[in-house]
């Protein structure tokens, strides 16, 4: 998982104003996420890979993987939340390989976040 780094002054400001959210709103909703992430890592199988990284960069659409199947969701330019398009596609396709690809740069780019029992409540 890679999370907007809640570290970054600028980019929770770029966030706040985009998604019309408080800055202390946006930052304990990125906590939670990292809270839920720790906890699919306590849970997880032993083979089970669960990582978090966060990043500066600001997020244009959303990719989401399981299995053979990807999801990406767009995000809408107009400042607030909107009902946005999602598209499904086999991991094969050209969507899932341009997405795959967006993805693997901004989680190489990204800073590792430790999932350990010291890190989280």
């Amino acid at each position: 998982m890679v999370l907007p780094d809640r570290d970054d002054e600028a980019l929770m400001r770029q966030l706040s104003a985009k998604f019309r959210y408080s800055e202390a709103d946006l930052i304990k909703n990125i906590d939670d996420a990292e809270a839920d992430i720790a906890n699919l890592h306590r849970l997880a199988a032993p083979q089970a890979t669960v990582e978090l990284r966060r990043t500066p960069e600001f997020p244009v659409y959303t990719y989401y993987r399981f299995d053979r199947s990807c999801f990406v969701v767009l995000y809408s330019q107009a400042p607030g939340r909107f009902d946005v398009p999602a598209f499904e596609c086999e991991q094969s396709g050209w969507l899932s390989g341009f997405a795959r690809s967006q993805f693997d740069a901004l989680w190489n780019d990204a800073s590792v976040r430790p999932l350990g029992e010291d890190h989280f409540a």
